[in-house]
């Protein structure tokens, strides 16, 4: 699970220094949370640290899946560090459809449909 998590905060993290670096027309500087909501940073940094810790000792002791855990840790400790290094959220990844985002929103947003698709599961039976 670990060489997992470290390989997508690293995919996370280069990618948002390759952009602040030499594709600087690319990048958005989102100071608030999801859709830009204008979020204090501090309650941010909070939050993220809390969903950590409550995924890592989920894994521990609920035994919640593999998967859940590396995503939700590497897009929520990904984030978190933009947060603590810049004051802000590098986000570079723009379909023109949707607000723009980046590697770290992808995880999360994917842990959530895990867990959604687990609780659909176990309420079904299956």
């Amino acid at each position: 699970m670990w060489k997992k998590f470290i390989l997508l905060l690293s995919l996370d993290q280069i990618s948002k220094c390759l952009i602040e670096m030499k594709f600087t027309d690319y990048l958005v500087k989102n100071f608030g949370s999801a859709f830009s909501l204008p979020i204090p940073q501090e309650i941010l940094v909070i939050i993220a640290l809390l969903i950590s810790s409550w995924a890592i000792w989920s894994y521990y002791e609920n035994n919640t899946s593999e998967s859940f855990t590396y995503l939700i840790l590497a897009g929520a400790i990904g984030n978190l560090i933009d947060r603590l290094r810049l004051g802000y959220v590098i986000d570079f990844i723009n379909l023109q459809v949707w607000p723009v985002f980046n590697f770290a929103d992808i995880y999360i947003t994917l842990a959530v449909m895990l867990i959604i698709k687990e609780e659909i599961t176990q309420k079904n039976g299956k």
